[in-house]
């Protein structure tokens, strides 16, 4: 019998959102841990300071990632 997955596995853990979170990690040289619950995530990624004539596309980013998965 197969366990269903959870969000936290879906949306950070497994392969291809573990790729994805790395390239904009690394499209932005950021030093980020993954924090440990899908909130946490939202919260940490709305925190970061960033230029203004990239934040409307920051903001977007976890929406992308979700939607993607």
């Amino acid at each position: 019998m197969k366990v269903a997955e959870s969000h936290n596995h879906l949306y950070r853990h497994c392969s291809v959102s573990t790729d994805l979170w790395s390239m904009f990690i690394t499209l932005f040289e950021l030093n980020w841990v993954m924090p440990q619950s899908i909130k946490d995530g939202f919260e940490s990624w709305c925190c970061w300071k960033v230029d203004s004539t990239i934040k409307k596309i920051w903001k977007m980013i976890p929406v992308a990632i979700f939607w993607r998965i």
